[in-house]
């Protein structure tokens, strides 16, 4: 469950990074909101507390689930422009 904080997390950071953001920031903003968010997923769940290895696992998740999340949206946008103009 204490997983679930950094990958919704990396997603929403996917979807600001694809629609939000300027296509030159985007690989900065993925790395550095990535390192951010991920240490914030660990200091809440007190991961910290046990071991710092684990900040290198939710920096990880959020990383993977960013760019996972950028690409799809990415790719999708065509075929939502197709689908607007049939209706």
């Amino acid at each position: 469950m204490e997983e679930v904080f950094p990958v919704g997390s990396g997603v929403v950071l996917g979807l600001v990074l694809a629609y939000l953001v300027p296509g030159r920031l985007r690989g900065w903003i993925l790395a550095v909101g990535s390192a951010l968010i991920g240490a914030a997923a660990s200091w809440i769940s007190g991961e910290l507390a046990v071991s710092w290895l684990y900040l290198l696992v939710d920096i990880g998740q959020v990383l993977v689930a960013g760019a996972l999340t950028w690409i799809l949206a990415a790719r999708w946008r065509p075929f939502a422009r197709v689908a607007r103009r049939e209706v």
